[in-house]
């Protein structure tokens, strides 16, 4: 085998060119086999005294079947052709000698001739591949005699007379003749002693008259034997078995080769059916119905694996079997390249590296090793076919380019995975110009369906099953494109088929009937925006009966909902603790700096921020610790109370992760959830679509956040949906996400809004350089998982009256998720990371500081040129752009201190200047995050940077010790059909 191979994948089906065979070892061997002279012929007429020679055994009776062995697609058609234009050329006196070189043997190589291919599929059913090859034979005769052969007549009348002893025995074949042998005739003595004897005898004799027919033949060619390769005879097991009859029967001459290609398992299974066949009912029944111990029954199958072993050794033996390898075996042993004409060559690993990257989005080695693995494994051309169509891709220029090209490696992949998905019941017309807003609910159904939920919603090949691993590939290269076209898909991604997969994978989800009703009430089939899809998996996920379970989960954190705290026995307990607020009012009524400061510090930490800056701006403290008057919103609030107090866009944004769950009892509970701000980034992303004018953009958007920023109650399992107040616009009449070239409205050239966040939000929405992502499902689910294993560990940190906050909990979500999507995207450019990066920022912030200097996270513009040659930073860029959106300012805590009242390293001014620094670079606007919180009695504001110290004192339900302190709730009553029904005490908390 050569230390290089060159591949050139603009001729893998043209002109023959020895340098160009990829399988030269293989080949090699069958030319090895069948240039070696064959043993000289028998006398086979000489009869011994008075025996007849047609009694003797024929001794050079062999079977000289070569079998090319290799999977469907694996190139025997085009090996067996290149074998025999081979022997075309040498016959010519065109082929090389070189290939002869160190073969030992005797007399030299042997002159062979070509009869062409024969595919049994092809032939009908009447016709029997015996009288084909006799055919084939006198056809070669006959030109031979007629081009250059004149003085040949003695010769050619020897023939002639073989042919004819041939044809007296044609009868003993199937499809010639009369289904007897012997027909009536032979009841007439006469009959039988003159002619019937004899035919019986040319019957009899047909082997050896058949042998002397091609020897006569291959005497007149001046060749030594016959080469005849039949292909595809295990693709038809009706039309195989008569060919592999006949050649066990007949086809025993050495001067005639045989190449025999086909997949040496179908070619058991074929032999083994026909043995079966053998072994009839009657046989099998009666050995049934003898006793146990003289019942041969037992033996019957293993006999039936001796026959089957038998006769293929009979035919085709062993050392005649020449497996043709994949592309994997060569890679091993020798350094493999492509070419495309006369384009320079490309190492075959650089161009699996490239559509790893460019199509499935992969760049990390274990995954461009996965990926490479799968590829040369598969049949030489499917293989040759997937390199083949992304070579184009490899070429200079940006994919806009190259969109055309793009197509075709993926229609490519999924011709090629068309078996796999058809397997897996998928039809692979869904993976044309998908959509987001219908193809996840076509995925949900489908893993569902086929139990796929763990080994395919990640749509990464694991390389250990052919068709899943093609599958799974086809699917993945599809979502990688849907991500470049519509980038909200990714969020889509992670909302609709992560969560999922998680609760699956970690076992919250054990039965297929809880999976059903689970993606029943996320409506996941429908087109439904994520926001919904996150507010019903919080509804779902706190439903326990016909209550709600009150507790922090990754869909939501149980927070009040309503204007007013009923329970503020319990959300003093779950905010302050065991707090003296008579002595801390008091303090803060003396005025003095040093009693004021004095009543700050007994605060917890994450509230003192919230109350310095109420103190400095006079307001009223009037709660003594009792009953609900002055609780709200001095020392606590809810979602409404917060709302209240906000205005403009501001009370939009802090309301986006915001939502009521109503239970089977028609009782509100708040939710509040990172994964709504993803939903709704999905969303602006989704509005951004088409070509809208600046103004048109604005006002959707404008819209969008508005219709956002009303919380919308969603109905747990069983439960039934109602309006509460602020939320009665319905997000299913949410702006359209799909609206290219929509006109113009009247009026909309004069509509503005001046809001400073929307410009922001506008600006970072036109820096994504979406052409430019390629960002593989794996690599998004890697970090959904690490982001979903940080949340439950945050969760399980927090502590009572020392960090668990609402305020606390989103920074902690909102730097858990940037996190994991910077470690994660980080390695999927091949990059390693060290511990201290690596651990999840739970208990602080340190491990995502690091994070961001080892990117080097400063004011950059994000889209840098690529450098061909090397793996791109797309996965990077596109955490880049994440980190930058302007809504993250209203959420992150600015100082270490307001979260635990640390006053060791500032990890968190240092991540928020970072921010400040790539967000700038992304919008060009210096956002201004300053909130006024308005006292809704006395109209008098206080301002807060940001909402971190507001959320803070809305106080996270479900905590033992402030469960103790509830009282009773009050009971509501709803009229159904004239009979009260009670709707209270039904927020049971389960955390």
């Amino acid at each position: 085998m050569p230390d290089k191979i060159t591949i050139d994948l603009a001729s893998m089906y043209g002109e023959f060119k020895l340098d160009k065979i990829v399988r030269r070892d293989a080949f090699k061997r069958v030319i090895e086999k069948l240039y070696r002279r064959p043993e000289d012929d028998e006398p086979l007429e000489r009869n011994s005294g008075y025996r007849p020679s047609s009694l003797n055994v024929m001794k050079s009776r062999r079977h000289e079947t070569v079998m090319i062995s290799a999977r469907r697609g694996d190139g025997k058609t085009t090996f067996l052709t290149d074998v025999l234009r081979f022997i075309e050329k040498r016959q010519a006196g065109e082929a090389p000698n070189e290939l002869f070189e160190n073969m030992e043997m005797e007399g030299g190589p042997a002159s062979l001739y070509s009869l062409g291919i024969v595919d049994p599929t092809l032939i009908e059913t009447k016709q029997n591949i015996v009288v084909m090859i006799i055919e084939k034979i006198k056809a070669a005769v006959d030109q031979a005699k007629r081009a250059d052969r004149p003085a040949a007549e003695d010769h050619y009348r020897v023939f002639k007379q073989r042919l004819r002893e041939l044809a007296a025995g044609l009868t003993l074949l199937d499809g010639i003749g009369d289904e007897s042998l012997h027909g009536k005739e032979w009841v007439d003595p006469d009959y039988v002693l003159d002619k019937g004897l004899d035919r019986a005898s040319a019957a009899a004799a047909f082997e050896r008259s058949f042998y002397r027919y091609v020897s006569e033949a291959c005497r007149f060619l001046t060749v030594d034997a016959f080469v005849l390769a039949v292909d595809d005879v295990d693709t038809s097991f009706e039309r195989g078995w008569p060919v592999l009859e006949a050649i066990r029967k007949y086809l025993a001459t050495p001067r005639l080769k045989l190449l025999l290609a086909g997949d040496m398992k179908l070619y058991n299974l074929l032999v083994r059916q026909q043995q079966w066949k053998q072994m009839t009912s009657d046989f099998i029944n009666a050995e049934r119905q003898v006793p146990r111990n003289q019942s041969y029954s037992d033996q019957i199958a293993p006999m039936i694996d001796v026959l089957q072993d038998q006769y293929l050794v009979k035919i085709v033996r062993p050392e005649n079997r020449i497996d043709l390898q994949p592309l994997t075996y060569y890679a091993e042993r020798a350094s493999i390249s492509f070419t495309n004409g006369n384009t320079k060559a490309i190492t075959e690993r650089m161009v699996s590296r490239r559509y790893a990257k460019r199509l499935l989005g992969l760049g990390a080695p274990e995954d461009v090793a996965t990926i490479r693995s799968i590829m040369l494994r598969l049949p030489m051309r499917s293989s040759l076919q997937l390199y083949s169509s992304v070579w184009p891709l490899s070429s200079n220029g940006g994919r806009g380019d190259q969109s055309q090209q793009y197509e075709i490696a993926l229609d490519t992949l999924r011709h090629v995975a068309s078996t796999g998905l058809m397997v897996l019941d998928f039809d692979e017309n869904e993976l044309r110009n998908p959509e987001p807003d219908r193809i996840f609910g076509v995925f949900a159904g489908w893993m569902t369906k086929k139990d796929l939920w763990r080994p395919m919603a990640r749509f990464y090949p694991e390389g250990l099953e052919e068709s899943s691993d093609l599958a799974a590939m086809s699917v993945g290269a599809t979502l990688v494109d849907l991500f470049r076209r519509q980038p909200r898909a990714i969020f889509d991604y992670w909302l609709k088929v992560c969560t999922i997969r998680e609760k699956i994978d970690r076992g919250d989800i054990t039965t297929p009937e809880r999976l059903k009703e689970l993606l029943d009430h996320l409506n996941i089939r429908s087109k439904e925006e994520p926001l919904q899809t996150v507010g019903r998996l919080a509804a779902w996920e706190a439903a326990e009966g016909q209550q709600i379970a009150r507790g922090i989960r990754i869909s939501g954190a149980a927070v009040p909902a309503g204007p007013r705290i009923r329970e503020t026995g319990a959300a003093s307990s779950e905010l302050y603790g065991n707090f003296d607020f008579e002595s801390f009012r008091r303090e803060l009524g003396s005025k003095n700096e040093n009693s004021v400061n004095r009543a700050l510090q007994k605060l917890p930490a994450p509230l003192r921020g919230f109350h310095s800056r109420l103190a400095q701006s006079g307001w009223d403290y009037s709660y003594n610790g009792k009953g609900e008057a002055g609780f709200v919103p001095v020392f606590g609030n809810t979602l409404e109370s917060l709302r209240a107090g906000l205005s403009g866009q501001v009370a939009s944004i802090a309301m986006i992760p915001a939502s009521r769950i109503t239970s089977g009892q028609q009782s509100d509970n708040g939710s509040y959830s990172l994964l709504r701000i993803l939903g709704f980034i999905s969303g602006i992303l989704g509005v951004n679509r088409g070509n809208l004018t600046p103004r048109t953009l604005r006002r959707r958007l404008d819209q969008f956040l508005v219709t956002a920023g009303m919380p919308r109650s969603y109905p747990t399992p069983g439960g039934a949906a109602t309006s509460t107040a602020g939320s009665n616009v319905d997000e299913d009449g949410e702006i359209s996400s799909n609206l290219p070239g929509e006109p113009e409205e009247p009026g909309a050239d004069s509509w503005a809004s001046n809001d400073e966040a929307l410009d922001a939000l506008i600006r970072w929405l036109d820096a994504l350089d979406a052409a430019s992502l390629s960002l593989a499902p794996i690599t998004l689910a890697r970090v959904w998982t690490r982001f979903s294993y940080a949340f439950d560990s945050i969760r399980d940190e927090l502590r009572h009256t020392k960090t668990r906050y609402l305020g606390v909990l989103m920074h902690r979500s909102i730097i858990a998720f940037l996190h994991a999507l910077a470690v994660e995207t980080y390695r999927a450019e091949g990059n390693t990371i060290g511990p201290k990066m690596a651990d999840n920022p739970i208990r602080s912030n340190e491990p995502f500081l690091a994070m961001l200097q080892e990117l080097d996270i400063r004011e950059v513009d994000a889209n840098t040129d690529e450098d061909e040659d090397d793996v791109s930073d797309d996965e990077v860029r596109f955490f880049r752009w994440v980190f930058a959106c302007p809504l993250w300012g209203y959420f992150l805590a600015r100082h270490e201190a307001d979260l635990t009242g640390s006053k060791s390293r500032d990890a968190a001014a240092e991540i928020f200047d970072l921010y400040r620094q790539q967000s700038r670079a992304f919008t060009g606007i210096e956002l201004d995050y300053s909130v006024s919180f308005r006292q809704p009695n006395d109209g008098r504001t206080v301002q807060f940077d940001g909402l971190f110290f507001l959320l803070n004192s809305v106080y996270l339900q479900g905590h033992k010790a402030a469960r103790a302190a509830e009282p009773k709730p009050a009971t509501r009553r709803l009229v159904v059909r004239g009979r009260p029904v009670p709707s209270g005490g039904d927020n049971v908390d389960k955390s």
